[in-house]
C-alpha cells in the first residue's frame, strides 16, 4: 500500500515523485501530518447533531488554493507529525469525545495511512461512520479505493471553469476530476 510513494500519484497533479526522498506539489512529506483534531460544532448541521463532528485536519493539500483559510497548515504545513497507530487512536478518541463521525479534512496525500488507520480504529470499536470531506481534486481510483473505508463524501466545489481553476490553483483540470 505505500509502495505508491516511490512514484507518488494519489492526486491529479500525478507528480510521480518519490515521497521518501522528495516532496510534490502538495509539499506532503512521506508520513501523515495532523494540525489538530477535535468536536467541529462549524460543520454542516446534518452531520454535527448535539455533540459535534469528529473533524481533522490534515497538514498541506494537492489543490494548494491562492485564497484558502487554512493557509497556515494547508500550505506551510503547521501540525504534528503521527504514525498510524496515533491516527488510529486519533478515532477513537473522537469517538469517545461523542462525535457523531469523524471527518477526514483534505487528506488525499496521505489516503495510505488513513486506509490503514480506519482498519486499525475499527477493529479497537470505532462504529462511527467515516465522512471524506475534500475539495473534489481526486483521481477517480482513488474513490474506489476508498470505498470500503468512507461512509459519506463532502466535497467542497471549487470551481467550474478551468481558467478559474488555473488562476486560483494552478490546476486547470480541476473541473473534469471533481464533476
Amino acid at each position: 500500500m505505500f509502495e505508491i510513494l516511490k512514484n507518488c500519484h494519489l492526486c491529479p497533479r500525478n507528480c510521480n515523485i518519490n515521497r521518501f526522498t522528495s516532496r510534490g506539489y502538495c509539499k506532503a512529506p512521506a508520513y501523515p501530518v495532523i494540525y489538530s483534531y477535535f468536536p467541529h460544532k462549524g460543520e454542516e448541521p446534518p452531520i454535527t447533531g448535539s455533540n459535534g463532528s469528529g473533524i481533522v485536519f490534515f497538514s498541506f493539500c494537492p489543490l494548494q488554493c491562492v485564497y484558502c483559510q487554512n493557509f497556515k497548515f494547508s500550505h506551510e504545513g503547521e501540525g504534528k507529525k503521527i504514525d498510524v497507530e496515533q491516527l488510529s487512536f486519533v478515532f477513537t478518541e473522537l469517538q469517545s469525545f461523542g462525535c457523531h463521525n469523524i471527518n477526514l479534512v483534505t487528506g488525499t496525500q496521505y489516503i495510505p495511512w488513513i486506509r490503514e488507520a480506519i482498519q486499525i480504529s475499527r477493529r479497537r470499536g470505532v462504529k462511527i461512520p467515516f465522512i471524506w470531506n475534500s475539495s473534489g481534486f481526486e483521481n477517480p481510483w482513488i474513490i474506489e479505493w476508498l470505498k470500503n473505508y468512507i461512509d459519506i463524501y463532502i466535497v467542497d466545489f471549487r470551481y467550474a471553469s478551468k481558467e478559474s481553476a488555473e488562476k486560483y490553483s494552478d490546476a486547470p483540470e480541476y473541473p473534469l476530476y471533481a464533476e
